[in-house]
């Protein structure tokens, strides 16, 4: 192999993540269980990544170096990201079907402004329908120690760093792994029912989260943004769509009866016109990407 073949497979693979954004990247078919097994292997890559980095960070702590300051935290949510995205490139990597790697169901999708605003409202809906009623249904389930943990987490890190964390990484790293290499993968596999895809890969995204309430909510939201996946083939959409569902969870609303109720109606008609909206503007037909 002549060095400019090295360079071209270079350079290959760092517009991997820029190919599968834009839907130019055929990944290799995943059934569920694969599906499964890929969220976990990207947790094993992370932490062997993240190692270096425990050790460091006990060492300093061995030494008297508050490593909870603002500094330090700001250095490992930096490194976390580094890791995430290293972890997602290998995934990529491993996934790619070299032998097509165009995927056949890009259908060359053109954002338009209007969309940023109306195909997001789908998630905004959601989020008005579960203060409305749904968060009533998610209390009588237990938490478990898991989403006590991360409460705790939340709450000892500062507000910028959280916002970062919630609003801007998990938002991007989780729509690349969830919609799009597993979704993308379920897709590849279950060619006649895209539907069967979503709702597999949403299964999955609801699993990760390990406890009951944040699952079943993060199904239904899954579900959700591997819709609007399928039928933009957008992953800026989906992430931006992820986004919004994060940030609004550091909005304050009122939770009297009667701004339930308006949450309710209103949830429910965004959420009509919205889908309305992306089927008649033929984004893309899920029977045609499956």
């Amino acid at each position: 192999m002549n060095q400019l073949e090295k360079k071209r497979i270079n350079l290959m693979k760092i517009n991997y993540i820029k190919e599968l954004n834009s839907s130019k990247i055929n990944l290799s078919p995943l059934n569920f269980w694969q599906a499964i097994g890929i969220t976990i292997l990207f947790d094993i890559i992370t932490l062997f990544l993240n190692k270096p980095t425990d050790i460091f960070y006990i060492i300093l702590n061995s030494l008297g170096v508050v490593t909870y300051s603002g500094f330090w935290m700001w250095i490992s949510t930096a490194l976390s990201a580094a890791y995430e995205f290293g972890a997602i490139l290998i995934l990529i990597i491993f996934l790619n079907n070299r032998n097509n790697k165009v995927n056949n169901i890009n259908t060359g999708f053109k954002l338009r402004k209007r969309d940023w605003v109306l195909v997001p409202l789908l998630i905004v809906s959601y989020i008005l329908l579960t203060y409305g009623w749904f968060d009533y249904i998610l209390y009588f389930f237990p938490t478990g120690n898991t989403y006590e943990y991360v409460i705790e987490y939340l709450n000892s890190i500062p507000i910028v760093i959280l916002l970062v964390e919630t609003c801007i990484m998990a938002p991007f790293f989780e729509e690349l792994l969830y919609r799009g290499i597993i979704l993308n993968g379920l897709l590849n596999k279950y060619k006649n029912s895209s539907k069967k895809a979503i709702i597999y890969s949403a299964m999955v995204f609801g699993l990760v989260h390990l406890n009951i309430p944040q699952g079943i909510n993060a199904f239904i939201g899954g579900i959700i943004l591997g819709f609007i996946y399928c039928y933009t083939k957008s992953m800026k959409l989906s992430i931006f769509a992820h986004f919004i569902n994060n940030l609004i969870t550091f909005v304050p609303v009122p939770e009297s009866l009667i701004f339930k109720f308006i949450y309710i109606v209103i949830g429910t008609y965004v959420i009509m016109k919205g889908i309305k909206y992306i089927r008649n503007t033929k984004l893309i037909n899920i029977s045609k990407a499956s």
